[in-house]
């Protein structure tokens, strides 16, 4: 599908308990393909909850997160979002233990 555009894509999004597991690049993809939102399609009824589910890695929240205000990039900006994104995750992680 990589490198198709498609008038229409239907999805079905169930939560999976083996591979392929579904991940928010994977989403990405999948819905740039179509050409107008319109043409995107979620099958079932857990379809947009599974969407809604998916997290950014770790590396490419850094990223994002690197450039300063001017648009440049920034290894220290990077570093910093990089540390704030684990952090974050090990509390969501043990306040769900809880």
């Amino acid at each position: 599908m990589q490198g198709r555009t498609l008038p229409r894509l239907l999805l079905n999004l169930p939560r999976r308990t083996r591979m392929p597991w579904l991940t928010a690049q994977g989403l990405y993809v999948m819905a740039s393909r179509v050409r107008c939102a319109h043409g995107l399609r979620l099958l079932g009824d857990c379809g947009l909850e599974n969407a809604r589910a998916q997290k950014h890695t770790t590396g490419l929240h850094a990223w994002n997160h690197g450039y300063d205000g001017r648009g440049q990039y920034s290894d220290v900006l990077a570093a910093a979002a990089h540390k704030q994104h684990v952090l974050m995750r090990a509390r969501q992680k043990e306040s769900g233990r809880r």
